[in-house]
């Protein structure tokens, strides 16, 4: 008999706790802002084994993003591990442009401590739709973020397949870089992220090849400096189709062919990717800007 009443107790106890961690999720909404992100509204379920948690409208302002709708499942008696997926389309927003992702629904997982450090995390993606300046499609995409040995660093893997962005075909793409940070990145605070180094990065585009390597350091202004050397093999092809698909402007394609010729050693071209204030430069030429990190 008493064993029973203890068993009806400890379930009472759990039942009660995952309510009451229900209702502090459902308030949510209400908090997230002075956090850095922002739901339009939280619906929880589950009981009693999961916290299934559907989102609507999640957002993260000071990173310019956010999605339709996301929806992830956290086991109560350990949720300290999210998996799910985010639904709809995403968009992305930096100084002077705005980019569209749909598709599919996006399986994405985390993994945090109890002190909510992000140790892990996981995002995996295909046959999606880009909308911006540049329009295009990207058929796979899968980013994954992981512990390293120092506590204050991530390791972070990129790998795409079958990109078409503004007319340009590219077969492959991935990074392989390190997220340094001046505290661990936990969830409850915005990243003090330091450096970035870029181990690799590599562009197959069948009859050229790029590679990307170098570090970028934040400064107090949110801003990414540093220098990406670039090694461009089989240059030419590559110049002639930016010029066909309008990604290298009339106006300036003289001058880049110029320097491409100058600075390549027959057809290997080696030069520096200049990252002033977080906006990419190619000698005088702006790429693309970054935007605040």
């Amino acid at each position: 008999m008493r064993g029973f009443l203890g068993l009806v107790i400890v379930g009472g106890v759990l039942c009660a706790g995952w309510f009451g961690v229900a209702q502090l999720l459902r308030m949510a909404p209400d908090h997230l802002q002075a956090r850095g992100a922002e739901v339009q509204s939280l619906a929880v379920a589950g009981f009693p084994l999961r916290f299934d948690l559907a989102l609507d409208r999640p957002a993260l302002p000071a990173q310019g993003w956010s999605a339709d709708a996301a929806h992830l499942s956290l086991p109560s008696y350990w949720p300290f591990h999210a998996s799910g997926t985010l639904s709809g389309g995403h968009t992305l927003t930096r100084p002077g442009a705005t980019w569209r992702m749909d598709g599919p629904d996006m399986p994405v997982a985390a993994t945090v401590t109890p002190g909510l450090v992000l140790r892990a995390a996981t995002l995996q993606g295909h046959d999606l739709t880009l909308r911006g300046p540049l329009s295009g499609r990207l058929g796979s995409v899968a980013l994954s973020l992981s512990p390293t040995d120092d506590p204050l660093t991530r390791a972070v893997t990129l790998d795409m397949d079958g990109l078409n962005f503004g007319g340009l075909e590219i077969l492959s793409a991935s990074v392989r870089a390190q997220l340094h940070f001046t505290t661990a990145p936990r969830l409850t605070t915005r990243p003090s992220l330091q450096r970035i180094i870029v181990a690799r990065a590599r562009i197959d585009m069948g009859a050229t090849q790029a590679e990307i390597s170098g570090t970028l350091e934040r400064g107090a202004d949110g801003q990414l400096n540093g220098t990406l050397p670039l090694t461009v093999t089989n240059w030419q092809p590559l110049l002639a189709q930016m010029q066909q698909t309008g990604l290298l402007p009339p106006n300036q394609a003289q001058m880049v062919m110029m320097m491409a010729q100058g600075m390549s050693n027959g057809t290997t071209l080696s030069l520096p990717l200049n990252v002033r204030a977080s906006v990419i430069y190619l000698g005088p030429l702006a790429l693309f800007d970054l935007g605040r990190i």
